[in-house]
């Protein structure tokens, strides 16, 4: 016969989310909850978006869909505030999430001194960026991968084989 505690029905959820901060912020009219834990889908999309460019606002909003909720990240989309404040989200939530308190004022400023340390590395190395530092202005510095036919060469042992067929 079972026991009157294994008949109770424990909610991880609703624990999880009364252990967290109830604040709220408002985003240009959206109120968006402080996020209190990282999903994992975040982790593995983050991932993914660093080998691309992360100042693309689509890559911002498919990070901000995975800890606010995808609801929340539709109506910021539908405002449309610019790529600082979406970084800045961005940076704010993430860090909240990961347990470290961050108000949304501290983390605009950090985004902007992130932003300023990028565009200073793209002045000192420009090869790395990929042009010329003034064409990649607000841009995250990448550099290019070889082409396919380098990559190929870079693992041969001898030198580039003859054409076979004219």
């Amino acid at each position: 016969m079972p026991s009157a505690s294994r008949d109770k029905h424990f909610n991880v959820a609703a624990f999880l989310k009364s252990m967290g901060p109830s604040e709220v912020i408002d985003f240009f009219g959206i109120e968006i909850p402080v996020p209190t834990d990282t999903p994992l889908s975040y982790t593995l999309r983050a991932q993914e978006i660093q080998e691309s460019s992360a100042e693309d606002a689509g890559n911002i909003l498919k990070l901000l869909a995975d800890v606010l909720g995808q609801d929340i990240a539709d109506q910021i989309e539908e405002l449309d505030p610019g790529i600082r404040a979406l970084g800045a989200l961005l940076l704010w939530a993430f860090n909240n999430a990961s347990g470290e308190e961050m108000d949304f004022p501290a983390a605009y400023e950090k985004y902007l001194e992130n932003e300023a340390s990028s565009r200073e590395q793209a002045k000192q190395d420009p090869d790395s960026s990929g042009g010329e530092p003034e064409e990649d202005e607000g841009k995250a510095a990448v550099k290019p991968l070889p082409n396919r036919s380098d990559r190929r060469a870079a693992t041969r042992s001898g030198p580039k084989s003859e054409k076979t067929s004219h």
